[in-house]
């Protein structure tokens, strides 16, 4: 080996000497970002389009966590108004509950079909328009923390079947005159009845408004009503049972939001979600039996939930 050699030998090697200490030094300056990411596929969605959710652990270490949105879970979702807001998903199913490891480097992906839990009643509903985030809490060491995904938006949507909508045969859909209104404006319901089955479906209608209830959201705004002292129902007569041939709809129009004994006015500006529950049962009022069965009738029975619509009051 010749001296020039052993020059450039001895240069390659303080060359790798030094650019390996940059190196350690770098990475202790200017680590590379550790952290658990939450992200969703999109930042907008339908009303009832699925929302993909993927949590990336970037940390070294492994993280625990209860998936889900149930009570105990580690998930959770934010509604911004004015200030975020926590919104409930589900009832507390804990024992549905299992621990996941995460590791490092690893994801894990779920999805939230934007079903919410109402404020006063189990009956699952659609998230209502707006800006939505979803919040994680997670153990590293024994240590809590959060984070929150990116904001996305859930669009309003003309209308979207719920869960319910379909009982014993008899489909339960509604929709508005319009989409938007004016504070005071009437806002005109139809509602519509059809008989989605095989057979012939004997349906009470003479006073049928009367058994129909309307569900208003959010019912943390302004929503003043009226209520009337119902008048009793007579017990019903053959003539008062309409027989619903199969596929074939029968409708009831409404000037206002008034059905049954109660009349409602939406006097504060927002987006609204309005859904309709029919109750028909034996002996509903003292002595009436709605299903005809006094009279010979196996008419129908049962309680249905229409689809859910929005509206907006400005």
């Amino acid at each position: 080996m010749n001296q020039k050699q052993k020059i450039l030998i001895g240069i390659l090697v303080i060359g790798i000497v030094l650019i390996g200490r940059w190196w350690i030094w770098d990475s202790q300056i200017f680590p590379e970002p550790q952290e658990v990411a939450v992200t969703t596929d999109k930042t907008e969605y339908e009303q009832g389009e699925n929302v993909a959710i993927t949590v990336f652990n970037g940390l070294p270490r492994n993280i625990m966590f209860y998936p889900g949105f149930e009570l105990n879970s580690n998930f959770f979702v934010e509604r911004e108004n004015s200030k975020w807001d926590k919104i409930r998903i589900y009832w507390p199913r804990p024992y549905d509950l299992i621990l996941i490891e995460l590791n490092p480097g690893e994801k894990y992906a779920f999805g939230w079909d934007q079903k919410i839990t109402g404020e006063d009643h189990p009956q699952r509903i659609l998230a209502f328009p707006g800006r939505y985030r979803i919040g994680f809490t997670y153990k590293v060491n024994e240590q809590r923390r959060s984070v929150y995904s990116n904001e996305f938006m859930i669009k309003a949507s003309e209308e979207v079947p719920t869960d319910s909508g379909v009982v014993n045969g008899l489909q339960f859909t509604i929709k508005s005159d319009k989409k938007v209104y004016e504070i005071g404006e009437p806002v005109k319901i139809e509602f519509k009845l059809k008989n989605v089955g095989e057979e012939g479906i004997h349906l009470y209608t003479s006073r049928l408004i009367a058994f129909i209830q309307l569900k208003i959201e959010p019912n943390s705004k302004r929503i003043e009503y009226w209520e009337r002292e119902m008048p009793p129902v007579p017990p019903p007569k053959k003539e008062d049972f309409y027989f619903l041939q199969p596929q074939e709809a029968y409708l009831i129009n409404i000037e206002d939001l008034q059905t049954g004994n109660v009349h409602y006015k939406i006097v504060e500006s927002g987006m609204y979600n309005i859904t309709a529950i029919l109750r028909l049962h034996n002996n509903y009022y003292s002595g009436v039996y709605v299903d005809g069965k006094k009279i010979g009738l196996d008419a129908w029975t049962g309680t249905i939930n229409s689809n859910t619509i929005i509206i907006e009051i400005k």
